[in-house]
């Protein structure tokens, strides 16, 4: 089976990343994001990614902070993705709008992956294990974490997350 992950994202307010594309008369699987595809896109708003198993880890700049997948998108709001097993260190890094995460096979949430998701409310992880340091460091909105399965929690996982009143 041929693999490919979505290198750069269009600059568009609601995305639906494809299950297949073609190429070549060959047909490939779209099943991951790489680390800084969609960065700053502060148009964007929705994301739609039923085939996404993955997110890449980003990466710390020079001011320490992440250059993640959707880093920097202010306006996302919205985002889906049913198959996703691993989400990469700080893939949603100051997306300010994001109001709701739902990952119902994702496993592992990688290093600061929703840091400073000032608008995040809740969050559903069902089957997720392992949890990294600050993944939602700075969620001041968070009310709500369901984590029944996690075994390995990060140093301030939920730092500063003043809501936050059941995990």
């Amino acid at each position: 089976s041929l693999i490919v992950e979505v290198a750069t994202g269009p600059h568009k307010a609601d995305v639906t990343v494809p299950s297949t594309v073609v190429f070549n008369n060959r047909t490939f699987h779209v099943t991951g994001i790489s680390n800084d595809a969609f960065q700053d896109h502060t148009d964007l708003r929705s994301v739609d990614m039923p085939s996404i198993t993955y997110i890449e880890d980003g990466y710390k700049d020079s001011y320490y902070t992440y250059n993640g997948a959707f880093t920097g998108c202010s306006n996302l709001s919205d985002v889906n993705m049913p198959a996703a097993t691993s989400i990469g260190k700080g893939a949603f890094y100051d997306c300010k709008t994001l109001t709701n995460v739902s990952l119902p096979v994702a496993t592992s949430i990688g290093d600061s992956a929703f840091y400073n998701c000032d608008a995040l409310t809740s969050v559903s992880l069902p089957v997720a294990t392992t949890i990294g340091w600050g993944a939602f460091y700075n969620c001041d909105a968070l009310t709500s974490v369901s984590l029944p399965a996690a075994t390995t929690i990060g140093n301030q996982a939920f730092y500063d997350c003043d809501a936050l009143t059941s995990v």
